[in-house]
């Protein structure tokens, strides 16, 4: 560290959006690759500090009724859903959904793909054209209270972006500031997936990351899996292959043409079998904050139980 110059601190970052600013496009200049969540975790800011400083830049904040925004989002074309929890994210893609409403939460269906957004938990939303390493980008960003991130979507095609973004800029807040600040209110509540899994067994040995690695590095093996992810304000299903795993220690990564998992399974604070509604055998994670996880093969049954076997060495209690 230069001494003479130090670095600011957090909080000074925070009380100046432009030296904020500055600070993010300094740190992706040594770092091309790095996404939003690592640059704000480094700077010591929360993410939406970040997207805040840059109104003006290529952001705009939103109105934060999501069911309002995502009105017709059915014509945006390619989209691009990323859901977290503490475990990690999982990207998915999304070609002309269909796309229900209900009370509270708006659902994208494709084929392969399911996404569930909670569309009252925003605490601020952000219209984000950025242009990067990684491209140019359109995308919606949505954050709770605290400033950490409930969901995103990225607008894949132009088309769909000229559709879209008349829809969107009527809901421009154009007082807002720059200058992010927390608020108050409750975390928001895990999104649930329709026909989730129920538990059987916990798992004992190996140690939920362990048994995670063990999944994700063998997914290659079998053809076809359904894979679900429940966090905060989000939740996601995917149902397809998985055949590129890679070990990026602390991380684990599976990418296939659909969808990317970036999971660091530290996080994971217990694992249990289960098993779905047809009987289908499969393993799933929880963080702590009530985030889960799971792997099931879409396999026979068989299939599925030698893999199970293999997987946790008989150690369930």
């Amino acid at each position: 560290m230069d001494t003479a110059n130090p670095s600011p601190s957090p909080a000074a970052l925070l009380d100046d959006p432009i030296a904020l600013r500055d600070a993010w496009q300094a740190l992706r200049a040594r770092h091309p690759h790095l996404h939003g969540p690592e640059a704000a975790a480094r700077l010591g800011v929360p993410e939406a500090a970040l997207v805040a400083s840059r109104i003006g830049d290529g952001a705009c904040a939103l109105d934060t009724d999501l069911a309002a925004l995502l009105l017709g989002c059915e014509d945006w074309g390619k989209l691009l859903f990323a859901a977290r929890n503490a475990m990690g994210v999982c990207i998915t893609i999304l070609d002309d959904a269909a796309v229900g409403h209900a009370p509270g939460r708006v659902a994208l269906r494709t084929s392969a793909v399911e996404a569930v957004i909670d569309t009252q938990a925003a605490a601020s939303v952000f219209l984000f054209e950025d242009r990067d390493a990684h491209g140019h980008t359109v995308s919606l960003n949505w954050f709770d209270a605290r400033g950490d991130v409930l969901g995103r979507l990225f607008l894949m095609a132009k088309s769909g972006r000229a559709r879209a973004l008349p829809q969107l800029q009527r809901f421009v807040r154009h007082a807002a500031d720059a200058r992010w600040r927390a608020q108050d209110g409750p975390p928001a509540a895990v999104m649930p997936l329709p026909s989730t899994l129920r538990r059987v067994a916990a798992i004992a040995h190996p140690a939920p990351d362990l048994l995670a690695e063990r999944v994700v590095l063998g997914c290659a093996a079998l053809p076809r899996w359904q894979v679900a992810m429940c966090g905060p304000g989000a939740a996601v299903r995917y149902e397809g292959p998985l055949g590129r795993p890679m070990h990026t220690p602390p991380a684990v990564h599976a990418t296939d043409a659909l969808c990317k998992l970036h999971l660091r399974m530290a996080a994971a604070r217990e694992a249990w079998r289960c098993t779905g509604e047809d009987g289908a055998l499969g393993i799933a994670w929880s963080d702590g904050d009530g985030g889960t996880l799971a792997f099931v093969p879409m396999a026979d049954a068989d299939v599925t139980a030698r893999w199970a076997a293999a997987l946790t060495d008989g150690g369930d209690r």
